[in-house]
């Protein structure tokens, strides 16, 4: 493994109007100010990080990892969608598609 170095422009923001006190200041890779008015740029400092590279074998370890996850997620997703259309077809299983005992033809149907 080699150290690497990355140099990257970071952009400190402040939101005035945040409900949290502590979350008024946000610090991103690029100028939020230009897309959410709601944030202003109050400076930009470029900084530099080192890091080791990571042999092969750990990039696909990891990727293995994020499709996991990935996979894993999409099935929750899933199972939540299954659950509410069960739900529906439950919901239209009980209505009673029968007429009041007390209605003596169809034109005194409410509906």
């Amino acid at each position: 493994m080699t150290a690497l170095q990355i140099t990257t422009t970071l952009y400190i923001h402040v939101n005035p109007h945040s409900a949290l006190k502590d979350n008024r200041f946000i610090v991103c890779t690029s100028d939020m100010s230009q897309s959410a008015p709601a944030y202003a740029l109050l400076e930009t400092r470029e900084i530099t990080l080192a890091f080791d590279e990571p042999d092969p074998f750990e990039i696909i370890g990891k990727q293995v990892d994020s499709l996991r996850a990935q996979k894993e997620r999409v099935a929750a997703e899933s199972y939540r969608h299954q659950l509410l259309i069960d739900d529906q077809i439950q919901a239209l299983l009980c209505i009673e598609h029968t007429t009041p005992a007390n209605v003596s033809d169809d034109s005194d149907i409410p509906f």
